[in-house]
């Protein structure tokens, strides 16, 4: 549920998909956490990703498949991890 910024040792931090934030790895050994908003090169494929993690969800979910079927990623953050967490411990 996450889009990587950067790969391997050029890793800067990820983006979190469900609150749409980018997570930047900073300080000396990428030990602090600093959330800003998602880069301007990744918000469509953060888009992309975020409406495929909709699409599974909606596969069992009737409220989530509202959301996916209006192609609308604008799922409240609370529905989304209530569904995450009921698949889960399915």
């Amino acid at each position: 549920m996450q889009v990587n910024i950067g790969i391997e040792n050029g890793l800067q931090g990820v983006v979190d998909l469900i609150r749409m934030k980018a997570i930047y790895f900073e300080g000396d050994k990428g030990e602090t956490p600093v959330e800003r908003e998602v880069p301007e090169d990744l918000i469509e494929l953060c888009k992309e990703k975020k409406l495929e993690l909709i699409a599974s969800l909606a596969e069992h979910d009737p409220t989530i498949e509202e959301y996916y079927l209006n192609e609308d990623i604008n799922v409240p953050i609370d529905i989304l991890k209530k569904s995450i967490r009921k698949l889960t411990i399915e």
